[in-house]
């Protein structure tokens, strides 16, 4: 599960879709967010 949106919404997003924001929160540190949300959609 990933939030189609920046990294200063992404915790805002995923807390309102019902999901850990943990997992999310760790994968967009560790790399930029669009970079990481287009490698784990594609």
């Amino acid at each position: 599960f990933f939030c189609d949106c920046g990294a200063g919404t992404l915790s805002n997003q995923c807390q309102l879709q019902g999901e850990p924001t943990q997992d999310t929160d760790t994968l967009y540190d560790s790399a930029a967010p669009m970079e990481s949300h287009t490698l784990m959609v594609n």
